[in-house]
């Protein structure tokens, strides 16, 4: 992903928001995949529900925001306050985060909750 879009809207039912997904509505935003980088968990075109209310970081796909772009990794957390972000295609490596580091220009920006994905072909 390397950059933010509006959708104008997107109507989702408040009551499978908030009992299902455990998502208050306005925590919730959708993202679209663009890349390969996620392949083959999310392909270019899926979108995303993501969960802007991320208390505590654990084992999981995020939207990441670093050096100014946005990212969708699996986050893996790793002793000392750090996180390893991998992608699940393995032609892209992957790095390792230190939380504490407030230097870097890398901050979490939600958990994905749910994915719809494109149907292709």
């Amino acid at each position: 992903m390397d950059g933010e879009s509006e959708v104008e809207m997107v109507r989702v039912n408040k009551d499978w928001l908030e009992n299902q997904l455990k998502v208050r509505p306005e925590d919730a935003s959708l993202i679209f995949v663009r890349g390969d980088s996620m392949m083959p968990t999310l392909n270019n075109g899926d979108v995303l529900l993501v969960s802007s209310n991320v208390e505590q970081i654990g084992d999981g796909i995020y939207v990441l925001h670093s050096d100014g772009l946005l990212q969708v990794k699996r986050v893996q957390r790793q002793p000392g306050g750090q996180i390893r972000v991998t992608s699940d295609n393995p032609a892209y490596q992957p790095y390792v985060v230190n939380l504490a580091d407030k230097s870097s220009d890398f901050r979490i920006v939600g958990k994905v909750v749910w994915t719809v994905h494109k149907v292709t072909g």
